[in-house]
């Protein structure tokens, strides 16, 4: 599944704020009922808008060591 842009987000608290109900919000911003509940109760417990942090197998190589390799096999080509 996709996730929703912050800026998306912020309508939706924009417009629950205003006594919008979650479905006629859903319908407005073209998004699923259940996101618009995600999205406010996830901000009731962060308090933020922002992505969490989400749990995965941690990088082997930082950015720069990315670079270097990619420019080693395109020169090699």
């Amino acid at each position: 599944t996709k996730e929703i842009p912050i800026a998306i987000r912020a309508q939706v608290m924009a417009l629950l704020s205003t006594g919008m109900s979650t479905r006629n919000i859903a319908k407005r911003l073209k998004i699923s009922h259940p996101s618009v509940i995600y999205t406010r109760n996830r901000f009731s417990k962060t308090s933020s808008l922002e992505n969490i942090k989400r749990p995965g197998r941690p990088r082997l190589l930082d950015l720069r060591q990315e670079r270097k390799i990619t420019r080693k096999i395109k020169s090699c080509e």
